[in-house]
């Protein structure tokens, strides 16, 4: 077919171009968009066309753009897993560079190994579609009993990654990601939605359906939260809806340590444990200058985590959506923000000034040790 044709040339020339770092990344992803969109219009439907498993080449045991996001995932302690390659190649363009794939494959065991040894921490933002929210559920479940920490970042229904980036930008992703709900917490919300509470025999069933996710959730702050949400939308007293549920019990040989945090909303993985003003101050140093440092800023509530300080938090927002030039567009009414930034661009300057005369003086000592 002249679709599957035209998608396995792209397919080619995207590898290819991934490999020697020829191509740049707007031009690999118009590629592989086009040959998504292409291949789909021929008999098949297919959302995305993969090459088949072979003797040397297995999907389910890989994950697409692990090389790449390798080091961006373990500085985050967290990485992004999407459903396919365009997905990817949308992500990666946006600044969000620890993202992965599954390659359209259900998630085996073979890619949670993988995905543990990028990070603690996975970020599940598959698509917004009933077979997305099925993924999901089994991702999330596997990931889970493997010891890593789940979140899940919800899409619009029967949208995607690139979908969203194309159509919203890349701060649209950005805040998806920023706003990743504990894998519990997803899962009690989607029971609950669209739950029929009308009689006594309904929320019967309804707590029937919960029993399971509560019975592995350890105590915490977050599971008393959701025992309170689902009282709520039976209009029951919270305390007898409690005692309904069964309590967290570590299954034999479940080496999770139930003291860490595997359904906290907002893990400390996911920020960077700035801490303090000058922790702050030095991350901002980092990127200034460095336009792809400064494009993959946070936004939202990982914003507010990784920058507790309003003055540093203001600053990364500025330097985020300036990432070329941080003097750019200050605002002239504040003060405290056109002082800091400033402070910062001072400071970069007289680091790369030092760097430089480093540099000059090694030289120095080997062309005098050569003559």
């Amino acid at each position: 077919m002249p679709g599957s044709r035209f998608a396995a040339k792209a397919r080619a020339r995207c590898a290819i171009a991934s490999a020697d770092g020829s191509c740049s990344r707007s031009a690999i992803c118009r590629v592989a968009r086009s040959a998504s969109a292409r291949a789909s219009c021929g008999a098949r439907g297919a959302k995305y066309v993969n090459s088949p498993a072979g003797a040397l080449y297995r999907k389910s045991d890989l994950l697409y753009g692990a090389s790449q996001a390798r080091a961006v995932a373990a500085k985050a302690r967290a990485v992004i897993l999407v459903e396919g390659y365009t997905d990817v190649l949308a992500m990666h363009q946006a600044g969000l560079q620890n993202t992965v794939a599954l390659m359209g494959t259900a998630i085996t065991e073979q890619q949670v190994a993988l995905l543990k040894r990028l990070a603690p921490t996975i970020v599940l933002l598959l698509d917004g579609d009933d077979a997305g929210a099925q993924a999901v559920l089994r991702a999330g479940a596997l990931a889970q009993s493997s010891g890593l920490e789940v979140l899940v970042a919800e899409l619009p229904a029967d949208n995607d990654p690139a979908g969203v980036i194309a159509h919203h930008g890349a701060d649209a992703a950005r805040a998806l990601v920023a706003d990743a709900r504990a894998f519990a917490r997803w899962r009690v919300q989607s029971h609950i939605a669209d739950a029929d509470v009308s009689g006594a025999e309904a929320k019967d069933r309804l707590i029937g359906e919960l029993r399971d996710i509560f019975a592995e959730i350890p105590s915490s702050a977050l599971r008393e939260d959701l025992v309170a949400l689902v009282a709520n939308q039976l209009t029951l007293d919270r305390s007898l809806v409690s005692s309904w549920l069964p309590t967290f019990a570590a299954a034999p040989g479940d080496d999770r340590p139930t003291s860490r945090r595997p359904t906290a909303d907002v893990p400390a993985a996911l920020d960077a444990n700035v801490t303090n003003a000058a922790a702050q101050r030095d991350e901002l140093l980092r990127c200034v200058g460095e336009e792809q440092l400064a494009a993959g800023l946070p936004t939202g509530r990982q914003l507010k985590q990784m920058f507790p300080d309003a003055l540093a938090r203001r600053a990364a927002e500025h330097i985020r959506t300036h990432p070329a030039n941080p003097a750019a567009e200050l605002p002239a009414d504040d003060h405290e923000l056109v002082s800091f930034i400033t402070g910062l661009l001072s400071a970069a300057s007289g680091l790369r000034r030092s760097a430089e005369a480093v540099e000059v003086s090694v030289l120095s000592v080997d062309e005098h040790s050569s003559s």
